[in-house]
């Protein structure tokens, strides 16, 4: 029992640590640069669509390059759309058309399921055809290490949640121990 006190208060210690240097950084919170990663990484597939547009040829492959590219812009759209669902105030059509057909998108271990098959194909794809230029092959492989940091934000954040729900809490103190409500209640007094 004392080893998961310590381990849980030594994770805590390196969290806060890691957030007050992350925070140092910009001067953003660890929630404002997890929303920055997943919202790059829903870009990075988006431009990772664009670029397979450029990357298909007039052969017999060219209906799987068609396919990579509708699949890659839609899905980097969904995510896109996914992630500033979480940020509206009022829902608009387009949220409501994500949280019924893509649901997976609403929830970040889905957007960041998406981004790992995207990028596991997109670095598939590049490892069988490296037929580009220099500067094409390298844009490719930094979109595909955003959407992999995108990734790892997600795990990280859902590994590590951030909220507590410490105000919806009756039975507890501000200084976070758990009320007992049966102890000094002493005798009942109606309200005057």
């Amino acid at each position: 029992m004392e080893a998961m006190e310590i381990s849980r208060e030594s994770v805590g210690n390196v969290r806060s640590s890691v957030g007050s240097a992350i925070k140092g950084a910009l001067g953003w919170s660890i929630d404002e640069y997890l929303a920055f990663a997943s919202t790059a990484g829903a870009c990075s597939m988006v431009a990772l669509g664009a670029l397979s547009v450029f990357d298909m040829a007039l052969s017999m492959a060219f209906l799987t390059g068609l396919v990579q590219c509708v699949v890659l812009l839609l899905g980097g759209l969904v995510c896109l759309e996914g992630e500033r669902s979480g940020k509206a105030e009022l829902l608009q059509w387009r949220h409501e058309f994500v949280r019924e057909y893509f649901g997976f998108a609403m929830a970040p271990l889905g957007r960041g399921a998406v981004y790992s098959l995207a990028v596991l194909q997109c670095i598939g794809i590049r490892a069988l055809e490296p037929g580009q230029s220099a500067l094409f092959s390298t844009f490719w492989y930094v979109c595909c290490m955003v959407m992999i940091t995108s990734v790892a934000a997600i795990l990280w954040a859902w590994r590590h949640p951030q909220h507590s729900a410490s105000l919806l809490d009756v039975n507890s103190r501000p200084n976070g121990e758990a009320e007992n409500i049966w102890e000094d209640s002493g005798p009942y007094r109606p309200p005057v």
